[in-house]
């Protein structure tokens, strides 16, 4: 029976060691300078090389003639017996196999043994993360305090699942996979060493379905070299995984690309030859990724990413004839794709998707073969004088309003219309609310645009503490009227009405503009139509009304869920018809905070003069 590749070409020294740079050069310190720690923990993914390292811990410590004192020379007997697994002072323990309270207690009572014929004993515990909770503890003391000629090695693929008790009695040396070239150049040497011929192509494969695992490299090699071909073929290769390599979708991307009913064929081949639906779509990924990084950065980035030759080739090539967009856009839809099929889809549904998304991914805002590069200018921000801001700012104020003669006009209208809308659907905006005849907005009522540096302070103000309400004020209009000390924000879009008729906004915006303008009053102008506006929880009342302090009525709780007032209930609360615009800011509020508004009637009879909360 022959012996499997992995074990027959396992490194035998330190220098042997692929891809593990950080952890070998750790170690070899350590030995040679005489401070080998009590216990040691190494982490990382399978296949890359921590028993192996271990196991020339072990033969290091006890070498008899170590070269530059700690590299084994592979030739004394206590080398060559741990080679062969025979030496009684190396005990190898399967954790997974001997996870039991039991098995470490008679552990504890073989510790204090001395040595046969070695200097150090070494345990080396794989899968240490399969023990259970009362091994564990059963080891803790042993570990903390094991005798000066006793070693242990712990090797796990799941570092999280140790007890922080164990890991801090350890020295942590974690392992990481091992790159594609690491991998290569360990094939090309057992190649060479069997006498075998290769393809490139074949052994970068090979490299690539290892995921930087080298003995699942070194399997696969093994099983190609089964063919009895005495050479290493990419055609063998990818029969045996199934097909999708790395060259045939590279292929195949390209056809996709171009169209046609042959890139359906050649995926579908794919998948009926027994290819892994999940591992094609990593494999999309990755070309997708690197065309997009030549795309993007340039060629010269490919060669930090390690590819072959044949693949850096096609990369320049393949990239000329795709725009960044396009590229951007395929990586974001095979991430979204790759976890429901990694969850579990059929192979027909997956060459569905694939085909019939191809016009939406390459059609992404310009040609697939704009070979050119979008420039892209940047302009540099300059700060605008102030006399500029007031004219952006408040060209809204120069807006032809509506007389007042027409505003009275159209009220009968809209009243009548308002009349058939449903009792509890609110639009601002439309005919649900009712216009105040005897107000508008020309200079005869003494507004005029806010003093530019009252406005500065204000948006300043915004900014630092709700950018939010900051922004969607900066398009909006704002007028003051000193006289009657009122200031009015004209809206110019729907969303923005809403948005300040948050809770929280109204009353963070009435704070703010009521710091540079003491006891104003606030109201929004929008879609020709004059709001009541001064902050939820903030009475809209003058120094002379509160001089006056009349009685307070009794507020009148209004819910739509509760009570379902309806437009003709004005009488209810104490609203009269020509006051009809107040109730439909608060049935508004009500409706869009979804709470419950308190109405109360602080003095006289128009609206201005209730106060909502």
């Amino acid at each position: 029976m022959s012996t499997a590749l992995y074990r027959l070409y396992r490194p035998q020294k330190f220098e042997e060691v692929e891809g593990q740079p950080a952890a070998v050069d750790v170690l070899i310190k350590s030995i040679s300078t005489g401070r080998t720690a009590h216990a040691y923990l190494f982490s990382g993914a399978r296949g890359c090389g921590k028993t192996t390292v271990a196991r020339l811990v072990a033969k290091s410590l006890n070498c008899s003639s170590p070269v530059d004192n700690y590299e084994p020379c592979c030739e004394c007997s206590n080398c060559m017996s741990i080679t062969r697994g025979e030496n009684l002072d190396v005990i190898e323990i399967d954790g997974a196999s001997n996870n039991g309270v039991e098995e470490i207690r008679e552990l504890k009572s073989h510790v204090s043994l001395a040595p046969f014929n070695s200097r150090f004993k070494v345990y080396i515990i794989d899968e240490v993360h399969m023990l259970s909770t009362a091994a564990f503890n059963a080891l803790l003391k042993t570990l903390e305090e094991p005798p000066e000629y006793v070693v242990f090695i712990l090797a796990t693929t799941e570092p999280h699942k140790i007890p922080v008790t164990i890991r801090s009695r350890c020295q942590h040396i974690p392992f990481h996979r091992i790159n594609s070239q690491d991998i290569l150049h360990r094939l090309e040497f057992v190649c060479v060493k069997e006498n075998l011929k290769y393809e490139d192509e074949a052994l970068s494969e090979i490299a690539r379905q290892a995921d930087g695992a080298l003995r699942d490299a070194l399997s696969l090699l093994d099983q190609v070299m089964s063919f009895g071909k005495g050479v290493i073929l990419l055609d063998d290769v990818s029969t045996l995984i199934g097909g999708g390599t790395l060259v045939a979708l590279q292929r195949w991307l390209s056809v996709w690309r171009a169209g046609g009913e042959e890139s359906f064929l050649q995926l579908n081949d794919m998948f009926k030859r027994g290819a892994s639906a999940g591992r094609i779509i990593e494999e999309l990924f990755y070309i997708s990724r690197n065309l997009w990084i030549a795309r993007e950065f340039g060629s010269e980035c490919i060669t930090n990413v390690g590819v072959s030759k044949e693949e850096y080739d096609y990369i320049v090539e393949e990239s000329k004839l795709w725009n960044s967009k396009s590229l951007l856009h395929l990586m974001t839809f095979l991430a979204k794709l790759l976890p429901q099929v990694r969850v579990g889809m059929r192979t027909d549904v997956i060459v569905g998707i694939l085909i019939s998304k191809r016009s939406e991914i390459l059609n992404v805002e310009g040609s697939v073969y704009d070979t050119e590069p979008k420039t892209v200018e940047k302009t540099e921000y300059k700060h605008e004088a102030p006399v500029e801001r007031k004219m952006q700012r408040n060209s809204i104020a120069e807006k032809k309003l509506p007389k007042k003669d027409e505003i009275v006009n159209k009220t009968a209208d809209i009243e009548s219309a308002s009349e058939k809308q449903h009792p509890h659907t609110i639009t601002p905006g439309v005919a649900s609310h009712s216009v105040l005849s005897y107000v508008s907005l020309t200079e005869e009522e003494g507004f005029s645009p806010m003093d530019d540096e009252i406005l500065d302070k204000i948006l300043l103000n915004l900014k630092s503490k709700e950018f939010a309400v900051f922004c969607a004020t900066l398009d909006s209009g704002f007028l003051h009227n000193l006289e009657r000390n009122i200031v009015c924000i004209v809206i110019k879009h729907n969303y923005i009405f809403h948005f300040l008729s948050n809770e929280r906004n109204s009353l963070l915006f009435t704070r703010i503009v009521r710091a540079e303008i003491p006891e104003c009053k606030l109201k929004l102008f929008f879609e020709d139509k004059l709001y009541e506006f001064g902050g939820i929880n903030i009475p809209v009342v003058n120094s002379k009304q509160e001089a006056a302090a009349p009685e307070p009525q009794v507020p009148v709780t209004m819910s739509s869920e509760k009570t379902g007032i309806k437009k003709n209930d004005n009488e209810k609360i104490g609203i009269e018809k020509t006051n009809s615009l107040l109730y439909d800011v608060a049935y508004n509020a009500m409706k869009y905070m979804r709470g419950d508004i308190v109405l109360h009637r602080i003095a006289g009879d128009k609206p201005e003069d209730l106060e909502i909360s």
